[in-house]
């Protein structure tokens, strides 16, 4: 019995090591490359306008980009200052070859939560 059980964990072993080495290395593809056009360091102003959710105002910030996950994917961080005080915010975009979409996952310190897609199309990006 001994014998049997460390021959079934010897072939288990035997079979799943080759799946457990590291593949080829992949770089990112044009449309992840594309992101970084937004990477670097950026200030924005605006207005918030008034909803059921709250009034109005004027907003300024800061926006950081930057390449992470190896270039597949791109990080920002906002810091934002408004009528409500100064809120920060953390988004993650990147491109999904099995959808062949962009999407982005969007959070800020104030629990405002947000994803979604956007396309890019020469010099305008569409949320």
């Amino acid at each position: 019995m001994r014998m049997a059980l460390t021959f079934i964990i010897t072939a288990a072993l035997a079979v799943t090591a080759p799946s457990a080495q590291p593949g080829p290395s992949q770089s990112p593809g044009p449309e992840s490359r594309a992101l970084s056009v937004w990477h670097g360091e950026w200030t924005y102003q605006g207005e918030n306008y008034t909803t059921p959710l709250g009034p109005g105002s004027k907003v300024a910030g800061t926006m950081t980009g930057r390449p992470i996950q190896g270039g597949f994917a791109s990080e920002f961080i906002y810091e934002e200052r408004g009528a409500s005080g100064s809120t920060r915010y953390f988004e993650v975009d990147f491109w999904s070859p099995a959808s062949r979409s962009y999407s982005y996952i969007f959070v800020g310190n104030d629990g405002y939560v947000e994803q979604g897609s956007f396309v890019m199309q020469g010099k305008v990006t569409t949320f």
